[in-house]
């Protein structure tokens, strides 16, 4: 991924894979800026216990909030998606992200949940939501999803991918974010602020 950054001067967003650090093994998202630099990674918080998952890899604790050339970005991976109040912690900072990812592998049998949560999470947050899900098989008879979906604040679909490999080309507009927070007031009219979660910002300075 730094090659392909250097090699290509462009922002990744990527994973996950497995990272092991200091004997512990967790499902990590890192984020490579132009230079091939790591400015940033995010670590799986909520593990999915069917497949195993919760077996063999440890939990992250840290929400991240990565600072991409002044776009805001809140990141987190696959199962994550399920849980509201992480992407809600990401709203109760200073620094409340212009746009969420959410990098997966998700099962086609599921593929109309993923693209409505990833819609739920865009609407609650006022923000833009990318749902990334990758394609092919997964193991014996279990497909992943493709269907990877860009949402807008207000709930519209910017953009989604059918089944097979693909790619978005979108511009963010952290405007329309700025707007539709001021014009629906929504999250300043939230009673619940601590789910527990304590958010981190990463991100070069250079970059900042």
């Amino acid at each position: 991924m730094a090659e392909l950054a250097k090699k290509y001067n462009v922002n990744i967003v990527g994973g996950s894979y497995i990272k092991e650090t200091d004997g512990v093994c967790k499902n990590t998202c890192p984020v490579i800026i132009r230079d091939g630099q790591t400015s940033a990674r995010y670590e799986k918080i909520h593990l999915y216990a069917p497949d195993g998952e919760a077996d063999v890899v440890s939990s992250g604790t840290t929400p991240v909030v990565v600072d991409i050339e002044g776009l805001k970005i809140g990141l987190s991976i696959c199962y994550d998606i399920r849980f509201p109040e992480l992407y809600r912690s990401y709203i109760n900072t200073d620094f409340a992200p212009d746009m969420m990812i959410n990098m997966s592998a998700w099962p086609l049998s599921r593929k109309e949940q993923y693209a409505s949560m990833a819609q739920a999470r865009a609407i609650e947050n006022q923000c833009f939501f990318l749902a990334l899900s990758q394609t092919g098989r997964i193991k014996e008879n279990l497909y992943n999803a493709g269907s990877s979906v860009l949402v807008e604040p207000m709930g519209k679909i910017v953009s989604k991918l059918e089944y097979k490999e693909s790619f978005i080309l979108a511009e963010i507009n952290t405007d329309i974010v700025n707007k539709v927070r001021t014009t629906f007031p929504n999250l300043n009219n939230r009673k619940v602020y601590d789910f527990g979660f304590k958010p981190e910002k990463m991100g070069l300075e250079q970059y900042v």
